[in-house]
């Protein structure tokens, strides 16, 4: 599931760049006209594609409240946050610089979601 989610995040960032493209590419002679046309369009495809946005957004959001609702995941989550604190004070950070940093990092939680 999480994999289709992001094939669609992906699908639906190329479509965007690729409209995006026709729409600032096309060359200034053209009558203004084909330019709206083209901004319609793609305007239109933005408002068909917002249902499954919505949709695959859904999807992630309850995978990454599945995933992080289980005792394992905690456990990990403890083991990084007491490794990088640890890693900064070896590196010369006082505990108190160290433990500043760590709660402003968190935990990373992946591309884009932050």
């Amino acid at each position: 599931m999480k994999s289709a989610a992001i094939r669609g995040l992906v699908l639906l960032a190329a479509v965007t760049v690729l409209s995006a493209g026709t729409v600032h590419g096309q060359d200034s002679t053209r009558a203004p006209q084909r330019s709206r046309q083209t901004a319609d369009s793609t305007g239109a495809m933005m408002d068909a594609m917002m249902p499954m946005w919505g949709k695959m957004m859904t999807a992630m959001m309850r995978s990454t409240l599945e995933i992080l609702t289980q005792p394992e995941t905690a456990r990990q989550m403890a083991t990084f946050t007491k490794n990088y604190f640890d890693a900064l004070v070896a590196k010369g950070f006082t505990r108190e610089e160290s433990l500043r940093i760590v709660m402003a990092v968190g935990i990373p939680m992946g591309p884009g979601q932050r």
